[in-house]
């Protein structure tokens, strides 16, 4: 608990702490005693000063581990599979899965730039439903981040056993080969503390593979 001290008192020793000359040396001294029995973990002392503090520890702990620093948690932004159904139509003349090569390209809409924003994750199923209702442990994670989504725009995700994108645009390369006829969806994968290493977002829409 923190001990109570009149304000007067407390301006009185603070105005000497700031004076010069060895009669404040004691004052001091005093104050750092006030300072120690309000916060009873810390040591002042030149041998405390020289051991962890477990107050700082346990706070610093508590603060890395926290799901958000507000009353709201910060809404994370959904990836959209750019399509109008789940039979792998297209929108605005952008082919939402293209195959090519050996392995295909997942055009999305996107803008995350929320704090702990880490990249995404594919899930593939045999229908809809299973995709976009998976477990967040089994997807396939993105590689590394070539480009932050920041700007809501179309952003391509090659899907290719290599890891070397064929565009610009690309944010990603997940290493997998979908399977024709499965469903995907993608979902944005947090850094939330040490104490919850990582979380998801909710899941996009699901398209099939052409």
């Amino acid at each position: 608990m923190i001990g109570r001290m009149k304000r007067s008192d407390f301006t009185a020793i603070q105005s000497q702490v700031q004076r010069p000359g060895k009669a404040s040396l004691g004052l001091r001294a005093t104050f750092l005693m006030f300072l120690r029995r309000s916060f009873g973990m810390l040591d002042f002392s030149k041998k405390g000063l020289r051991q962890p503090w477990p107050g700082l520890c346990v706070l610093a702990l508590l603060i890395l581990s926290c799901t958000n620093y507000s009353s709201d948690p910060y809404p994370p932004s959904t990836p959209v599979l750019l399509g109008l159904s789940p039979d792998g139509s297209t929108s605005s003349n952008i082919q939402a899965i293209q195959t090519y090569g050996n392995g295909h390209k997942i055009r999305i809409a996107a803008q995350n730039y929320e704090p702990g924003f880490q990249g995404y994750r594919l899930f593939e199923g045999s229908s809809e439903d299973a995709v976009r209702n998976a477990d967040a442990t089994t997807g396939i994670d993105c590689g590394t981040l070539l480009q932050t989504p920041v700007l809501g725009t179309v952003y391509t995700i090659e899907v290719r056993t290599d890891s070397i994108a064929s565009e610009s645009t690309a944010l990603c390369v997940i290493p997998i080969l979908l399977t024709s006829g499965n469903f995907v969806a993608l979902r944005a994968v947090y850094f939330r503390g040490i104490l919850d290493p990582e979380s998801t977002g909710p899941s996009s829409n699901a398209l099939q593979v052409p």
